[in-house]
């Protein structure tokens, strides 16, 4: 069928269907998120709610669809995934034919369903840490830019800047060789014969093509060009600082692969064992690593005064205190389940078990003066063993545990997944 798209109609003789619009779209932009903003679809962990995360506001395309999400969204976890053992579990956005919707939902696997009717995105893979506990910040990793599972919208539109400007640089030399010598008093050729010389002499040009192929000492870099090496296939064997005569120094690393940034790295050796890298590794979505060979801590400090900033916003270090055991009144731990408490951030958690007193307003613990919460939380847990059993209990501001009702005391009750904030 040959058919053009899109004319105004007249008398209802040309009439589109979605499929022609999504089509069209389709061809133009890649599946995944939106990256005009780097909180587009983030998912944070819940600071009310451990069972949840919140998913920020932004746009998505999965096949010409729009999806767009105006505010943040609260994402809530099945119990039958949480309260299980540990698994790997997903956020994503699902587009389902069937319904005619897009939205994003929580998974309690991290394998997507794509098939003609369902198409998942991944927005993020959760370690479910299981036995109901709270989902924090370092179980959520993000996979917006991994183009496997999700990735990020770009234009389908194959132009290679890359060869234009390679291109548009040797004609531009070409012409340059063309005119030298017989510009005489043309002002604008001799402003850029003179432009192309400050080039030259401004700074120390090095392009390291293939790192493996020959290995170069001190003595033979030197050798090839006292003030400009143009290609050099090896590395140095000895240390080597780059100094240009002018204006400073530029150390370029060019990937031969035109599609992509693949294994173009600085690896740092101590003999013969790599202990770190820098650069793009394996990945084919040009994303841009720090990688400690060792397992090491990878350090990111400033001299004096300065800030570490992403985005132009300072980062921010959370506190993480680790569990601490509670010194409790009455209760009786159970095994290997000692009440403990943990604050990260400005986020307080309780967890631990054991029997407690039937007695009303019984004190049981008191909080440290920095986790206790800013007003007043109640809590409420039912378990159930010979019979149905009702929990509830308040944190007072002053840090007091206090029992409201205990309908068996001689059930265990759990105190996990609860949770409040502090200044």
């Amino acid at each position: 069928m040959e058919q053009g798209l899109f004319f105004p109609s007249k008398n209802g003789d040309r009439k589109y269907k979605a499929s022609d619009f999504t089509g069209y779209f389709a061809k133009l932009f890649s599946n995944g998120v939106f990256s005009n903003k780097s909180t587009n679809l983030q998912v944070l962990a819940s600071t009310t709610n451990g069972l949840s995360v919140i998913v920020q506001s932004g746009y998505g395309n999965i096949n010409g669809y729009l999806y767009q999400l105006t505010e943040n969204k609260t994402v809530l976890f099945n119990m039958s995934d949480v309260t299980g053992t540990a698994k790997k579990a997903a956020i994503v956005l699902r587009m389902d034919l069937n319904e005619r919707k897009m939205t994003v939902e929580a998974k309690g696997t991290d394998i997507l369903t794509r098939n003609e009717v369902i198409y998942e995105l991944m927005l993020a893979r959760i370690s479910i840490p299981g036995d109901g506990k709270a989902i924090t910040q370092t179980m959520i990793q993000d996979t917006r830019g991994d183009g496997t599972v999700c990735g990020y919208v770009s234009s389908l539109l194959d132009i290679d800047p890359t060869k234009l400007w390679i291109q548009f640089e040797a004609d531009w030399k070409k012409w340059l060789a063309e005119i030298k010598g017989t510009v005489g008093n043309d002002a604008a050729a001799n402003l850029a014969l003179a432009v192309k010389d400050l080039l030259d002499k401004s700074a120390t040009k090095v392009e390291l093509i293939d790192l493996k192929s020959k290995v170069y000492t001190k003595e033979e870099i030197t050798a090839l060009n006292k003030n400009k090496i143009d290609s050099l296939n090896g590395k140095a064997q000895e240390a080597l600082t780059i100094t240009g005569e002018k204006g400073g120094t530029i150390l370029n690393l060019r990937a031969i692969n035109t599609t992509n940034l693949m294994n173009t790295y600085i690896s740092f050796y101590k003999i013969d064992t790599r202990k770190a890298w820098i650069g793009f590794g394996s990945s084919v979505n040009d994303d841009f690593t720090i990688s400690s060979e060792t397992g090491n801590n990878v350090i990111i400090k400033t001299t004096g005064s300065g800030k570490v900033l992403y985005n132009n916003k300072e980062v921010a270090v959370v506190e993480d205190t680790g569990w601490i055991k509670l010194e409790t009144i009455g209760v009786v731990p159970a095994s290997g389940r000692s009440i403990s408490y943990r604050k990260i951030g400005k986020q307080v958690f309780l967890r631990g078990g054991g029997n407690f007193p039937a007695e009303r307003e019984k004190v049981f613990f008191t909080l440290p003066a920095d986790v206790r919460p800013k007003q007043e939380v109640r809590f409420h847990q039912v378990t159930q063993d010979s019979a149905v059993n009702i929990f509830l209990f308040r944190v007072t501001t002053d840090g007091k545990g206090l029992i409201l009702h205990n309908s068996q005391a001689k059930n265990i009750v759990t105190l996990d997944n609860i949770s409040w904030m502090v200044d």
